[in-house]
């Protein structure tokens, strides 16, 4: 689906007002948490030190946005593209997940490679041009790495939504090397955990009439703003 530029212009004037207002909450917390720690994440980042240097209040709050989004945002949206595959890219994949559940890790491998639910920001390390487009040393761009996921040579048939690709695991969505992302595990397991309940506990899902097609307007997001469906239960 195209996207629209003057929607994007709206999203960061959006964007930038949630931003405050999440810092505008957390900060206090940060602040009163160094005088009163707990057994929680923030207190444990209060608590770090390295070579003697301590996290400012700062980078407390700009680090639990970081988590915020990174282990919450990702994951929320690997589950809701598994979904998407099984009702629209491949619609009878559900009714042969639970027939065989021990397809659900190949069908997660196999939607990350499909639909990546996330891009990545790289720093352009020195001026270059690549198709014609000049970019600066140190400019900031959203690059879909993962698009290297639809690459014939690697993945046969890769336009295809297939659970039974034999290398599916092979994609780039999690990243690699030393950028490779810490929460893959996390991600896999809270999926499976998600796609084992359903399974159980609903016979069949189907798309809601009322779904209407919106991709997340967010640059560096491939997901839904919602995807209403219709469960059946035993």
């Amino acid at each position: 689906m195209p996207y629209s530029k003057e929607k994007f212009n709206d999203l960061d004037v959006e964007k930038g007002i949630a931003l405050n207002e999440f810092n505008a909450y957390l900060l206090p917390i940060v602040q009163n948490k160094r005088y009163h720690l707990t057994d929680d994440i923030i207190s444990d980042l209060i608590r770090a030190e390295y070579e003697g240097e301590r996290l400012t209040d700062e980078e407390i709050v700009t680090f639990s946005l970081g988590l915020l989004a990174a282990g919450n945002e990702t994951a929320t949206n690997l589950i809701i593209n598994s979904f998407y595959c099984f009702l629209v890219d491949s619609p009878g994949t559900y009714k042969e997940l639970r027939e065989s559940p021990k397809l659900i890790s190949k069908a997660i491998e196999e939607v990350l490679r499909y639909r990546f639910p996330v891009t990545l920001a790289r720093r352009i390390t020195e001026d270059t041009n690549i198709f014609g487009h000049f970019m600066k040393k140190d400019q900031m761009i959203i690059a879909w790495v993962s698009a290297a996921n639809s690459d014939e040579k690697k993945f046969s048939q890769a336009s295809k939504f297939n659970i039974h690709r034999i290398g599916n695991e092979k994609h780039l969505t999690f990243g690699k090397g030393a950028h490779f992302c810490l929460g893959a595990p996390l991600a896999r397991l809270e999926a499976e955990i998600a796609l084992r309940t359903f399974i159980n506990a609903f016979e069949k899902i189907e798309l809601s009439p009322s779904f209407d097609l919106e991709n997340c307007l967010l640059e560096n997001e491939q997901t839904l703003n919602s995807l209403p469906i219709l469960l059946k239960t035993r």
